[in-house]
C-alpha cells in the first residue's frame, strides 16, 4: 500500500492513503471496527480526507509502532483491489 505522512506533530501522526477519499473512509472504518487501532479522520487544506493517529502513550513502544503499521497495510492491501485510485 502506499501512503503519504501529511504530518508529524509530537505524538500525532497524520497520513494519507494514496487512494480517493472514500478508499481512506474505507479504511479507517476497517481498522476501527478490528480493534486494535482508533483512527480519526479529517480534511487537509485541500478538502482532502487525512487519517490520524496519536502514539504518543507513556508506554507505546516501537513494537506498537512497528504493528500499528503492519494493521493498517493488512486492511490498505485487502482494500486496493475495491479502489485503483
Amino acid at each position: 500500500a502506499d501512503f503519504t505522512v501529511t504530518q508529524q506533530n509530537l505524538s500525532l501522526v497524520v497520513f494519507r492513503w494514496r487512494k480517493s477519499d472514500n478508499a481512506n473512509i474505507a479504511l479507517l472504518n476497517a481498522v476501527n471496527m478490528a480493534g486494535k487501532a482508533f483512527l480519526i479522520h479529517s480534511k487537509d487544506r485541500h478538502g482532502q480526507v487525512i487519517l490520524r493517529i496519536a502514539t504518543g502513550g507513556v508506554h507505546t513502544t516501537q513494537q506498537h509502532c512497528d504493528s500499528l503499521c503492519q494493521e493498517i497495510r493488512l486492511h490498505a492491501d485487502q482494500l486496493s483491489a475495491n479502489y485503483i485510485h
